[in-house]
This record gives C-alpha cells, structure tokens and sequence, in this order.
C-alpha cells in the first residue's frame, strides 16, 4: 500500500468517517465507481502524491555520484556492481551530456578486462555515438586496439557460457504440451481448481516448463534485467532516454516495450515504484490487454466472452496458441473477491485510485480512452487484474541461490498449483521461465503443492500462517500445519551429518557442476528410498540440496561467475 493510501485509511480512523464511508464505498455497484470515489476521498483531503514523487528527471550529478561508485567497484574487481552502478549512472545522465558517453565507455572497460570483447566494442561504438569527449578519444582508440588484438587468441567470453537444456522427463501432453502427459486439473470445494497426478512421481522429475504470459522487473533489478524481457543480457543494457528506471537489452525490446506498457508507464515510473507488486501487475496487465487491440469494442467482446469460473490452462487452445488465447486463461484467474474484507478492499481501491491519478493526469493514456464509459471499462478491468494477482503473481528469482528475487510473472498453468508449507514440488526460474520440478515422491491421485512463502522446517506454524492470512487471504490446513511438522533446528541428527549436508551445499553452491550432477543422482535416490521417513532433518536437508544441484546445473550461471577479470 502506498503512504497516499495509508494516510487516507488514518485519516478515516481517526475522524471516525470508515463507517460512513464503509456504507457508501460498499452500496457503489462496479469497481469504476469505487476507484472514483477512493480519489475523491483523496482530492477531499488533499493526500495525492506531488508530481515530484511520480517521475524524477535525470540528473548529471546523480549519474556522476553512481559513475563513480561504479569505479570504485571496478577498481576492486567487483564487475557485476561496477556494471550496474555504470547502468544507473546511464539511466540518470541527459542525453546531451558527457556523462552517458563516459558510461558506455567505462562499461567498455569492464567488458574488456572481463573477456567479453564483443560487449566491449558495442559500448565504444556507443561512446563515439552519444559524443564521447574529444580529449579523451585516444583512450578509447586504445583500448579498441587492444581488444581487437585480445579477440585474435582469446574466445569472446559471452560464447563460453554453456548451459543445459531442461526438458521434461516424461512424455509431453498433448493438450497442455508445457506439462507431462498424466497431470490433470481437477476441482473441490476447499481447493478450488489444483493440478493432480495420475502417475507417480519421482523427486528430481520436471514436469512443468511453461513461459509467462506477462513479466515485469522487480525495483531492485532495474538496473541489471531488460524491463521487456528480463534478460540480463551481461548486464549490456539500454538506458531508456525519457526516465530513469528503465533499461533493454535491445532497440527491439526497448520498441516492444514502448508500443505495449513503457510509453504510459515511463511519465509516472517513479510513482508506479512505490507501489506493491499486485498493483504494479495489475497496471501492466491492465495496459498489456488494452493494447491488445486497436479497438476497445474487441476487448470488451473478448472478456464478455470469458467464463472465468471454467476457463485455465487447459482451455487454451494450444494448436493455435495465441496472446487472445493465453489472455483468456489469465483473466479466468481467481480474485478471492468475495471472501475479502472492507479494509482489504478498500486498500486495493486506492491504490488503484492513485494509479489511475497518475495514469489519466500524466500519460497519454486517454488516448484510448475515448470517453467515460471507455475510462470505467479501464477501471474495471484493472481492478479485476490487481486483486487476482495479488494471490496470482509468481515472483521470478533463484532458489535456493542468490540473488533473490528479480521479477515477477502470470502463469496459466503454475497458477493452478495449490499451496502448503510441506510442499512436494517447486518452482525455479529459468530465467523468465518456470520449472517445475519435484521434491518428494508423489503418489498417483496424489495433488500437487508449492509453498508460497517459507516452507514449515524454517518459520514456525504461527508465523507461517499470519503471513499467509495477509498475503493471500486464507488459512492453511496443509499437512505441516495439521500435523504440527518440527522446525528443521528442532529435528534430530549429528553434528556430523549437518557438517556433510553444508559442506555438500557449498561446494554445489560454488558451481561445481560435476559435483552438482553427481549429488543430485544420489539425492534422488536417497529420497526414493527414504520417503516415508518424511518429515526428518536428513530427508528434508536432502530435497532442499536436491534442488539447489538442479539450479546449478540448469538455471544461468550468476553474473559473479562470469563477469571478472580474466587475469
């Protein structure tokens, strides 16, 4: 929630007016009438952001301040911070200064003395470009001069980078072909819809590969991931010339990206910023269906055609799969509507309230939204799209190795997957792709789970379940919180096995590969044999060293390892 929407519900208690405004908010018949009447509860009380804090211009000194941080980094020989305080430095310089044709040259110099030569021309010629200093100019032909004489007896350290395909371990369906053949969707009361096996399942198994239908880069990763594609590109990114907090990793995804979402985020990207992530979602989501068309009236002919209640990934027609097609299953997601509180709902109306403050005053959205009933659909939509991510969103990072999160995504299949605390398969992203592989032996008839926030053995029941109730809105019953499964400190075992299991994780985590391939054979194994010793401290230990083998051997290798100096 952002400070505008706190300040209101505040305000609201303390001049005791949340029933007066409960009774009114509630009595509005559609979500367009509630959004208005959130924003003029906000004009009422003058509580809406200054324009200061919806979009910061770019600022020489702010991108000198980072140049410089990135120097010092690259004097240490840390090259991935180097290069990413250099990519905030580009992002924050105007363009009719010196200071972005200095970034790409410092960028220049990391990729040089890490082996990346090809990287390293790209930004010489992007120096020379944006008016690289006359002064400095010898410099630059210098250092081309090397790096053309390096790349005659050196391969270019972009192409050494080897990593293996993952593909599913059993037969592809037919019907869902991101899937293997046995999984089905089946529907209950207390679940609602959940994916189930109708074959056994081993741990290690991959039975899932399925790619987001929308993807957006988290605040933390603006600098060193595309904000279209989310690639890392070697952190060989872009700057958008209009904001701050925008990179791509190419003139076809910086036009992409502009034609579908950035040229009505881009006016007010600092503000969106602030918000959480189910709001961010919603806004791309809301701004990805209305450019889905170059007609509103289809839009709408679309959604009234959607019957969420029976639409999911296994509705898509996958002969012809399509955007349409995948819109049809994402917008069938659950929203929890019905079952949220006032104060639930009534958060959630005002940020989209102050998203849609920025969006009508400071964009060119209106555009497209030719009249009221055109800015209401908007409204409608966009409320519908912020309440089903926010039990619907899949964060994008690494498990079980850093860094943390990076992004999120909406995923027509995943999404079905239920939660529990003693989940028995996880998701891993594959770059923007999620893998799901399993943990623990399941049972034919058997439902899938992941775990939506820390698993059981880390963070006791109670915890566990107020940090659910909050983020998702709903109670666990999974079987750690029946059973009342130990805290992984709690369980018993020797001083030697803990010693085995965290040397084994660190020398996985170091990206031994060979090591990774052997252990993960023997997990597998060790599980398979085991499994009815679940929970106990070497069986859990196990499935969480299971999958970290599977990211190292699998997922790219972190820029740490790739971007150093060569010599």
């Amino acid at each position: 929630m952002t400070d505008s929407s706190q300040a209101l519900m505040d305000l609201l208690n303390r001049s005791q007016r949340t029933m007066e405004v409960s009774f009114k908010f509630m009595s509005l018949p559609d979500a367009a009438s509630k959004i208005r009447y959130s924003l003029q509860l906000f004009y009422e009380n003058n509580l809406l952001p200054p324009a200061s804090d919806i979009f910061h211009p770019k600022s020489d000194s702010a991108s000198l301040n980072a140049r410089n941080e990135g120097n010092q980094h690259f004097k240490a020989g840390n090259y991935v911070a180097a290069l990413e305080n250099y990519n905030r430095s580009l992002c924050l310089a105007t363009t009719d200064s010196d200071h972005l044709s200095i970034g790409f040259a410092n960028r220049s110099a990391v990729y040089l003395n890490a082996g990346f030569f090809k990287f390293c021309l790209a930004n010489i010629e992007l120096a020379r470009k944006f008016n690289y200093p006359e002064k400095l100019r010898a410099k630059l032909e210098n250092r081309e001069k090397e790096c053309l004489k390096l790349m005659e007896i050196n391969e270019d350290g972009a192409e050494k980078i080897k990593k293996e395909n993952v593909s599913l371990s059993y037969e592809t369906s037919k019907e869902v072909p991101v899937m293997i053949e046995g999984l089905e969707c089946a529907k209950s009361e207390q679940f609602g819809r959940f994916l189930r096996t109708q074959r056994d399942l081993k741990p290690g198994d991959v039975i899932i590969i399925e790619k987001p239908f929308l993807k957006l880069v988290g605040a933390s990763a603006e600098y060193n991931r595309c904000a279209n594609c989310l690639e890392t590109a070697f952190l060989n990114l872009l700057p958008c010339l209009s904001c701050t907090r925008a990179m791509f990793c190419s003139e076809n995804c910086r036009q992409i990206a502009f034609d579908r979402f950035h040229k009505y985020e881009c006016p007010i990207i600092d503000g969106i910023f602030t918000f959480n992530k189910s709001i961010v979602t919603g806004i791309r989501a809301t701004l990805y269906a209305f450019t889905m068309f170059p007609d509103i009236e289809d839009l709408k002919k679309l959604i009234d055609d959607i019957d969420t209640s029976q639409e999911s990934a296994f509705t898509v027609d996958y002969s012809q799969i399509s955007e349409k097609n995948q819109f049809r299953a994402i917008y069938a997601f659950a929203t929890n509507e019905s079952s949220r509180t006032f104060r639930d709902l009534m958060r959630m109306t005002n940020d989209c309230a102050i998203a849609w403050y920025f969006l009508s005053n400071y964009t060119d959205l209106k555009c497209i939204l030719k009249d009221t009933e055109a800015e209401n659909f908007f409204l409608n939509v966009l409320f519908h799209f912020v309440q089903a991510a926010s039990v619907n969103t899949h964060a994008l990072g690494f498990s079980n190795i850093g860094p943390a999160v990076f992004g999120g995504g909406l995923f027509a299949l995943c999404s079905l997957i239920n939660h529990s605390c003693a989940p028995n398969v996880v998701r891993i992203a594959d770059g923007t792709t999620n893998v799901v592989v399993v943990r623990r032996f399941i049972r034919k008839g058997e439902q899938l789970f992941d775990s939506y926030g820390p698993p059981f053995c880390l963070l006791d029941a109670k915890q566990r379940q107020a940090k659910l109730k909050i983020h998702y809105n709903f109670d666990c019953s999974c079987e750690a919180c029946v059973k009342g499964y130990p805290l992984l400190r709690n369980m018993k075992t020797t001083r030697e096995i803990q010693q085995k299991f965290v040397a084994e994780q660190k020398k996985i985590k170091s990206f031994d590969k060979e090591f990774a391939r052997k252990k993960f054979e023997e997990y597998r194994e060790f599980l398979m044999k085991n499994h009815e010793k679940y929970p106990s401290f070497e069986v859990c230990v196990s499935e969480d060293n299971l999958v970290t083998c599977f990211c190292v051997l699998t997922i790219d290798t972190p820029l740490e390892f790739v971007l150093k100096p060569i010599n």
